[in-house]
């Protein structure tokens, strides 16, 4: 099953790195990552309407491997913008300490998510696959129970009760990557170092 999503995955991907070595303005990658990163999960969505899975494994598989490799990006993505458009700007009298300021109170959004679901995170990091079948498995889906279900995900047989919530992990992770670049081109050194 891998297989038939990755060259679907591997040409999102390569249209996203494009986009990112363009020259242009951060919300505007940042909008059209989002746009390429939906528009290749409504592509994923109606190839799985087409298809049943062959059993668990493949189900479980589609959910904790395939899946959110798709959707963390569009969340991803979502975080991104979202933090550019509140980021404090130069033209609006902000000054430099204020952006300084503002990307450094953006790892707590991290560390609040992994204190919240840290069993959890700590299970799928580990590798370990002994509860895969109550964490990715289609019949024991509760939409909601985990987090506010997404635009994206509101197709209840692509759904499994801790899909959103590896999602939104991966994304955090992503994102968290951004912003330590970003505060170190801001010239921030060591900007993850306990104060």
């Amino acid at each position: 099953m891998k297989e038939k999503f990755n060259h679907l995955y591997e040409e999102m991907i390569s249209l996203v790195k494009g986009l990112l070595r363009k020259d242009l303005p951060d919300l505007e990658v940042a909008e059209s990552c989002y746009r390429i990163t939906f528009s290749y999960w409504e592509e994923m969505k109606k190839k799985c309407h087409e298809m049943k899975f062959a059993d668990q494994q493949e189900e479980i598989e589609f959910f904790r491997c395939i899946k959110p490799k798709f959707t963390s990006q569009i969340e991803y993505y979502i975080f991104l913008y979202e933090a550019l458009l509140a980021e404090p700007k130069n033209t609006t009298g902000s000054s430099t300490q204020d952006i300084i300021g503002f990307w450094e109170g953006e790892p707590k959004r991290y560390q609040r998510f992994y204190d919240k679901n840290s069993e959890f995170i700590q299970y799928y990091e580990s590798g370990k696959r002994h509860l895969d079948k109550q964490y990715f498995i289609q019949t024991n889906k509760i939409p909601g129970l985990t987090s506010t279900v997404r635009v994206y995900d509101m197709d209840s047989c692509l759904y499994s009760l801790y899909g959103q919530l590896l999602t939104t992990w991966l994304a955090n992770k992503m994102y968290h990557e951004y912003v330590e670049r970003k505060l170190e081109s801001l010239g921030v050194i060591d900007p993850f170092k306990k104060k």
